[in-house]
């Protein structure tokens, strides 16, 4: 098998209780070709401490202050030399074997610019909660948030990086799924059907602490996205079950924040963009979630404005922006 260079990005800050299950889970791969790089945020934790037990098994490794996560991913993955590159957070980890596999399905699809696993998801304390969560590429079902794809199970060209841009710097929640949709523009992408990964939902992640803020940095994404020219008609024509999807998903990160109040509000949102949206089943799951965790007049008021909202839609969309 053809055996290129692989680049692992670990950026990190104050994970001390995670972080030597990350590292542990690089360095323990059966594949004989890793560079190794972490950039750690200026941990006050014993982080440092513990990266530093690791230093001569790694390629690169730093402590300083930074601009957030995006940023010091894209620190790493500008110092990677590797021909595949990814990034593993400080409190994720791979599965054993899991960059052979990865390595394999890359080299035996040269169609694609990046492959993915499926990803379990564990708490805090390893306790498995899901198994095998991922699905099949395909970029409008992206769009509209109709699949998963695990950030800890992907891997790319590096030359796909290059050509593509790195990270965005400016977004904190969702820079990973903007740079699939950048990817999933101009390459393929193979979903390989078998956990390469573990997602660890600690309670303090990001998108745990501020699930709400995801769809603000989504909105915007989907803004330069729908000012380009250059996009296929084919996505073009989806903007507003796009945008609609979007909105709907910040409904959902406001009900896991108990922001019912905002939560009213995306999902007003989602149905004056989108009113074919209230045929989903999943715009009824927020409604409901929305009346059993804001019982009383709340309540009353979200059911009778989206019930106003879906009676009284007219042929076709209000533009989404």
């Amino acid at each position: 098998m053809i055996q290129p260079l692989v680049s692992i990005v670990t950026p990190s800050f104050n994970q001390a209780d995670f972080i030597e299950e990350t590292l542990c889970s690089v360095l323990e791969q059966d594949y004989p070709r890793i560079e190794y790089i972490v950039i750690d945020g200026g941990s006050t934790d014993g982080s440092v401490e513990i990266i530093r037990k690791y230093a001569d098994r790694l390629a690169y490794w730093v402590s300083e202050r930074d601009a957030g996560q995006s940023d010091a991913i894209d620190k790493g993955l500008r110092r990677a030399t590797g021909e595949i590159v990814a990034w593993l957070n400080s409190d994720d980890y791979y599965v054993p074997h899991a960059l052979t596999a990865a390595v394999q399905c890359l080299v035996a699809h040269p169609e694609a610019g990046m492959v993915y696993g499926n990803v379990d998801v564990v708490d805090a304390h390893g306790q498995v909660l899901k198994r095998g969560v991922g699905s099949d590429y395909d970029l409008a079902r992206q769009l509209l948030q109709e699949i998963i794809v695990p950030q800890p199970a992907a891997f790319w060209w590096r030359r796909v990086t290059e050509d593509v841009g790195y990270l965005r710097t400016d977004l904190h929640y969702a820079m990973d799924w903007d740079l699939w949709l950048r990817i999933g523009r101009r390459y393929s992408i193979h979903h390989l059907r078998r956990s390469l990964a573990v997602f660890r939902r600690s309670g303090v992640n990001k998108t745990a602490a501020h699930p709400d803020r995801i769809a603000g940095e989504v909105t915007s994404i989907l803004d330069d996205l729908y000012r380009d020219a250059q996009l296929r008609p084919a996505l073009a024509s989806l903007k507003h079950e796009v945008y609609g999807a979007a909105y709907l998903g910040g409904a959902n990160g406001a009900i896991a924040a108990y922001d019912f109040k905002s939560a009213r509000r995306w999902l007003l949102r989602a149905v004056r963009t989108n009113p074919a949206i209230v045929a989903h089943l999943r715009c009824w799951l927020v409604v409901a979630k929305i009346m059993a965790g804001a019982p009383g007049r709340r309540a009353t008021v979200a059911l009778r404005d989206l019930r106003r909202r879906t009676v009284g839609a007219k042929a076709g969309y209000r533009d989404p922006r």
